[in-house]
């Protein structure tokens, strides 16, 4: 199944349109978010993350993609994750299995895969986000909220497709 795990605030923010500014995004979360985020990324069984994305998220060890034009994305050694430019080999080989599939960010990501998504997990900043990237073509209807957990400094909805 494909699962997009989302961090945003209550205006749909969710980073930066340059990846100098979302190299610093991730640290700038509060800690409690942070690790959320953290640990939803390594239960999932795989991954997929956009280039500008790979950077903040660093150091991730997960099995799964970078979705980039280019095999030399300079974090690419140092990682777990291999470069893919092939939207449509990673939705076929997980849509509709049994395996927890993580779309991770960022949002030209978010918005190729919700098409495909099973489920939306939103995490909610209790804070506004830096970043003039926003996220909000998951709210059309298509999803139904089936879980909300309050936490310090956000909140999680897991939503799943209708």
């Amino acid at each position: 199944m494909i699962k997009l795990i989302v961090a945003l605030d209550d205006q749909h923010t969710i980073g930066s349109s340059t990846t100098e500014a979302n190299t610093d995004w991730f640290s700038g979360l509060d800690p409690s978010l942070q690790s959320a985020l953290r640990n939803a990324y390594q239960t999932a069984d795989g991954i997929a993350v956009g280039h500008s994305s790979f950077s903040s998220l660093l150091p991730l060890d997960k099995k799964g993609f970078v979705l980039t034009r280019s095999n030399n994305h300079p974090n690419l050694p140092k990682s777990k994750l291999k470069a893919c430019s092939e939207i449509e080999a990673v939705v076929k080989k997980h849509l509709g299995s049994s395996d927890d599939f993580a779309i991770v960010g960022g949002a030209t990501l978010f918005d190729l895969f919700l098409p495909h998504a099973a489920v939306l997990d939103l995490y909610f900043s209790n804070t506004p986000l830096s970043g003039d990237l926003k996220f909000s073509a998951w709210n059309d209807g298509s999803f139904d909220l089936v879980d909300e957990v309050k936490r310090d400094g956000y909140v999680m909805k897991r939503m799943f497709r209708i």
